[in-house]
């Protein structure tokens, strides 16, 4: 009888111990699912700024409470149909729950900028596109997930 017990005891130690950890796993899974699902990396706003500089601003949503890391952004960037270039920004920046806004500058090369100030004489718009990924990183045992960015902007 009193072996009964103590197995019982520890066969009931056991089951809240996988109990717990089944919580906060799926705690964690949860979070990292709400950090990662409407994340964005939405553009928000295009300007040429300078004679071959170009500032692009993408906007990230956290929506989870967890403060995630943005290692960094890659992207190409066309317009009215014409390569630019590849950029990036890896510039390592916390992204709180919230709102933020990631601005890039872009230089562009010389033989590019030509091709875009030709467009821009014949086009009464432009259409920008820009397309690449923003890597991100979770904060549990440095997972790290690449968020597909595709975005579209005209300026006239």
């Amino acid at each position: 009888m009193y072996r009964k017990v103590i197995l019982t005891f520890i066969v009931g130690i056991c089951a809240l111990a996988s109990i717990y950890t089944l919580y906060t796993t799926t705690d964690n899974y949860v979070e990292a699912a709400k950090a990662t699902h409407n994340l964005g990396g939405q553009l928000i706003d295009l300007q040429i700024t300078d004679v071959n500089t170009i500032s692009l601003t993408f906007q990230f949503d956290n929506t989870s409470s967890l403060d995630i890391v943005l290692q960094k952004i890659a992207f190409n960037l066309y317009a009215n149909g014409k390569f630019l270039g590849n950029y990036d920004r890896r510039e390592r920046t916390l992204l709180t729950p919230g709102k933020a806004e990631i601005t890039v500058t872009a230089q562009v090369h010389p033989l590019y900028f030509e091709s875009l100030q030709k467009e821009q004489e014949i086009s009464e718009a432009i259409l920008w596109y820009a397309t690449g990924g923003a890597v991100i990183e979770l904060p549990f045992e440095e997972m790290t997930v690449t968020m597909l960015i595709q975005e579209y902007w005209v300026t006239e």
